[in-house]
């Protein structure tokens, strides 16, 4: 489909109208707008990757730039993961807010889970667990296959692997009607750069509900 500001172009999964898609280049930069639909059962939370090549066939390879949900899916747990702030960013260190639900109320949640890496791996991750019972934030250690020793959230205090570091000061879990919010303040390693996902999922005190990992957000370590 030209660019010309008209037709379509669809599949099952996505449509694009020509109608509000662009490309323009200034300077070394082209920017591209694509003027999308989703349709419903295509509902989820979906990462969005990036790349390019150029006429000599140099290529970027995949990059993970962005998470988008779509609407339309229904919720089948008494669980789910409302979101994350910034869900996307740069930099080497951020204060992030994790938002989790329970139509039982925030007491019924168990255990919350963030990953951070380039897919669903725990090895050489960011990968924390929160026990809300205990007030408890765990890291796995480098090789995924064992929790450090956990650090209570009482402001004070840090947990830190070869990828990330939470520094108790700063990092909070504050449960309100059927929400709990945690806020962790986090740095990256140097040797984590690049762009990665947060992979966020919950289950309750029982161990009946859980929502399955959910792509919520992206950030490029630098």
């Amino acid at each position: 489909m030209p660019l010309n500001g008209t037709g379509l172009l669809a599949n099952s999964q996505c449509l694009i109208n020509g109608v509000g898609s662009s490309a323009s280049g200034i300077g070394n930069t082209l920017t591209l707008a694509l003027n999308m639909t989703f349709p419903t059962l295509f509902a989820g939370t979906r990462i969005v990757y990036v790349a390019a090549r150029d006429a000599l066939e140099n290529n970027s390879g995949w990059q993970r730039m962005g998470v988008w949900k779509v609407p339309g899916a229904t919720q089948t747990t008494t669980t789910a993961v409302a979101g994350m702030n910034p869900a996307r960013g740069a930099g080497i260190a951020k204060a992030f807010t994790f938002t989790f639900t329970d139509t039982k109320g925030a007491n019924d949640l168990g255990v919350m889970n963030i990953l951070v890496n380039d897919w669903l791996d725990g090895r050489h991750a960011c990968y924390l667990a929160y026990a809300r019972g205990s007030n408890t934030l765990y890291l796995v250690n480098d090789n995924g296959d064992a929790l450090l020793p956990g650090l209570a959230l009482n402001g004070s205090g840090s947990l830190s692997n070869s990828q990330c570091a939470v520094n108790g000061v700063g990092s909070s879990a504050s449960p309100s009607g059927n929400t709990l919010t945690l806020t962790l303040n986090m740095a990256f390693g140097a040797g984590f750069a690049g762009n990665r996902v947060f992979y966020l999922g919950a289950r309750d005190v029982n161990e009946l509900n859980n929502t399955g990992w959910q792509a919520m957000g992206s950030w490029t370590v630098q």
